[in-house]
């Protein structure tokens, strides 16, 4: 019994090494390109890797040479390590890996995507003088905007949705890498320091001011564009819903009322913004079309020049006993 048992376990030995054998002689060579960790944007080498692994991803392109745009392209390397420990960004990984996207390193770039070309244009004088965390926050905003170049989002009828929706999307990425900020950022509001602030708790208030700085308005009249805006909407609830609990111990009021007031002053507007504003910018992104929200008092012309640049577009009205208040067309 025990002499018939190790014959067949020799024989079945036997049988799995002549296979492993033809296993490996007719198996396909092992490929020496360069996997990528989609995680970090990384390159990574395979199994049986002989070929050396660069030292910077082919998503990255440098225009020229130079100690500051080499610096500036290994700023960007690092941007996309820490972009890695983002769940927001991850969703925005492949648009450089498998979209095509590139990020173009050139003395003439500082930080933007155009509809012309499915890249980021960056510029050493722009992201070298940026910390790393802060670089790897402007850098998912700029996804973003590969993201929807991709969904055909073109064109300046689209431009106010898409800076919009992008800021969303980069206060997240902040929140979710630790909320890094230097205290003296905050002396004028550098690297959005407020903004991000702010949006904690009036993201509206902040994309008033963001509509305000640059003069332009979110045009909702495409289903497209609209399609797009409700999503982000949606995905911001919910993002919400789950990250508050981790929210930084920022006073986002106070920043909201310095936003506020900086957008005057860079616009030349005087004049005091009322206490209740920020609350009433928040409460329009829940009125319904054909509704009216009433105010506490007449507003300032510092309120009515913040609240026409509201991404609803809210029209002011006055009611017969004298009343004030604001209605969606």
């Amino acid at each position: 019994m025990v002499n018939a048992g190790n014959t067949g376990h020799r024989g079945k030995m036997a049988w799995m090494f002549r296979l492993l054998i033809v296993v490996f002689l007719f198996a396909p060579e092992v490929s020496a390109r360069v996997a990528l960790d989609r995680t970090r944007l990384q390159p990574v080498p395979l199994p049986g890797e002989t070929k050396p692994v660069p030292s910077r991803p082919s998503w990255i392109e440098i225009d020229g040479s130079g100690k500051e745009l080499e610096k500036a392209a290994s700023k960007i390397q690092r941007a996309s390590v820490l972009l890695s420990r983002s769940v927001t960004e991850r969703k925005l990984g492949i648009y450089l890996t498998e979209k095509g996207g590139t990020v173009r390193v050139n003395e003439n770039g500082s930080f933007y995507v155009t509809d012309s070309a499915n890249e980021v244009s960056v510029g050493p004088d722009f992201i070298n003088s940026r910390s790393d965390e802060t670089a790897a926050v402007l850098f998912s905003h700029e996804l973003e905007h590969l993201k929807q170049r991709s969904l055909g989002l073109s064109g300046e009828t689209a431009r106010g949705v898409r800076e919009l929706t992008a800021f969303l999307v980069q206060m997240r990425v902040w929140v979710e890498l630790g909320a890094s900020l230097r205290e003296s950022d905050l002396q004028g509001n550098w690297n959005n320091a407020h903004d991000v602030s702010a949006a904690l708790d009036y993201p509206a208030t902040v994309m008033t001011v963001l509509a305000y700085r640059a003069d332009f308005r979110a045009d909702l009249s495409d289903k497209k564009v609209r399609a797009y805006w409700n999503t982000v909407l949606k995905e911001d609830a919910q993002w919400r819903a789950k990250w508050r609990p981790k929210f930084p111990k920022r006073n986002s009021r106070e920043s909201a009322y310095f936003v506020l007031n900086q957008a005057l002053n860079f616009n030349g507007v005087k004049g005091e913004i009322s206490a209740w504003l920020p609350d009433v910018l928040e409460s329009l992104m829940g009125l319904r079309k054909g509704k009216s929200l009433l105010l506490p008092v007449e507003p300032t012309e510092a309120d009515k020049a913040l609240l026409n640049s509201h991404v609803l577009a809210p029209k002011l009205v006055r009611g017969k006993s004298g009343s004030w208040g604001l209605v969606l067309p």
